[in-house]
């Protein structure tokens, strides 16, 4: 997912792209990339941006 992320920048994914992809509940995809949005920002890889509501789907 992190790399998926990493290739696509300054990209609005929908959450449905990933949950297709890896077959996982939207509610799970959320909790992942609250995951890696914190590694990002303390590692000084950059910033995940997250949008609330149906953006981009």
């Amino acid at each position: 997912m992190t790399q998926y992320l990493l290739s696509r920048p300054h990209t609005v994914i929908p959450l449905t792209t990933f949950a297709e992809r890896y077959g996982a509940a939207k509610s799970s995809i959320s909790e992942d990339l609250a995951i890696i949005k914190e590694v990002f920002e303390e590692g000084g890889s950059g910033e995940l941006h997250t949008l609330a509501g149906a953006a981009g789907e």
